[in-house]
This record gives C-alpha cells, structure tokens and sequence, in this order.
C-alpha cells in the first residue's frame, strides 16, 4: 500500500481537518485519506474521529465511510447515490445518509 503509514493518535497529524479528503473504517481502526495522497491508520474508531472532526466539514455517507464535504465534485449515479470526490475516488452513500447529505 503506497503512502500508507500507521501511527498513535497522539502522534497522528488527523487534527488538520481540512486536508483530509475522507476516512475509512476498518473496524476498530480508521483510514485518512489526506490531499497529499497519504494514508494514515489510527486506533480510533470511525464514529469517534467524527465526534473529533468540525462537523460543518464532515459527513457519513455510509457506515464505513466519513466525507470531507469540500471534496465532493458531484453525486451522481441512477439514484444519486455515488459520490465522486474531487481525487477521483468513488464512493457510495446509503439511502438513510444519503437524505442527511441533501439536508447539509
């Protein structure tokens, strides 16, 4: 896995929200996906760092899944239900999440 490194929390730079594109769970662990193309696994679970995280900036899109709402280029899909994040990442929401996004 390039750029992929695993870190404390403490030591761990998730606190510069906005160059965070979005983050993954993996389950008691979370993937950040960073602007520069980094990765970073911290032991923290998803809903935690979304409690941390400004949540005028963040949105879950699913329940592995937590979007940086600046990095979104467009919803698209039949159902518009796809996420095309401005990295060229494509992500899908659920029906529940996706009615929270259209509410922000």
């Amino acid at each position: 896995m390039k750029n992929q490194k695993r870190f404390h929390e403490k030591t761990t730079p998730y606190n510069e929200a906005q160059k965070i594109i979005r983050v993954q769970a993996i389950r008691n662990y979370s993937k950040i996906y960073f602007m520069n193309g980094n990765t970073y696994v911290v032991c923290r679970t998803l809903q935690l760092l979304q409690d941390e995280l400004p949540a005028t900036d963040f949105v879950r899109v699913h329940r592995s899944h937590l979007i940086n709402k600046h990095f979104i280029r467009e919803i698209s899909g039949e159902q518009k239900n796809v996420l095309n994040l401005s990295n060229g990442e494509i992500i899908r929401m659920s029906r529940r999440q996706k009615l929270q996004l259209k509410a922000c």
